[in-house]
């Protein structure tokens, strides 16, 4: 059932197409970012009052019960959350829409997390965008694996929630 906010969502997105089918907004006049931005969020799961900060969250992982579980919990904060699976794209879309920060699983498609995070931090386009890698590994196995410094790492299992705060206040959004 409709509730007066999906409504709203859903006005913002009928308005928006009309703007891009009628010429109103013009590719070469929009920053992708600020125009990503503007567009609700997709609804998530009814945590009660949450306040909803202007963060967007970009999650690179492939569509599993684990990305749902760090989706929700980003939700839960009320931050803006998307995702992508495929590594490639991600870098794309990242580079586009200039995301808050970008939180990488360890293992991907074609590349693993770790080559992630480095091609993030190697070009320009995305090196200002702060990353974090979730892995099962320890930092020290990460870091041999050749994470570069100074980025959050999340483990798995029992310090997954204190170990996302950390990670949340190191790339400045917590």
């Amino acid at each position: 059932m409709l509730q007066p906010a999906h409504i709203s969502s859903l006005q913002v997105f009928i308005d928006t197409l009309g703007d891009l089918v009628d010429g109103t907004v013009k590719e070469a006049n929009v920053n992708t970012a600020d125009f990503i931005r503007k567009l609700s969020s997709r609804p998530s799961t009814d945590f009660g009052d949450i306040a909803v900060h202007d963060v967007e969250v970009f999650v690179v992982m492939p569509d599993d019960a684990g990305a749902r579980h760090v989706m929700r919990e980003l939700q839960a904060c009320g931050y803006r959350v998307n995702r992508e699976g495929n590594s490639f794209k991600a870098m794309e879309i990242a580079a586009m829409t200039r995301p808050d920060p970008v939180i990488v699983t360890g293992v991907l498609d074609l590349l693993s997390g770790v080559d992630v995070v480095s091609a993030f931090r190697a070009m320009p386009a995305t090196r200002d965008i702060p990353v974090a890698l979730i892995t099962g590994d320890s930092l020290e196995e990460a870091l041999a694996d050749g994470l570069p410094d100074a980025v959050p790492v999340i483990r798995k299992g029992a310090d997954f929630g204190d170990d996302l705060t950390d990670a949340l206040s190191a790339v400045g959004i917590l």
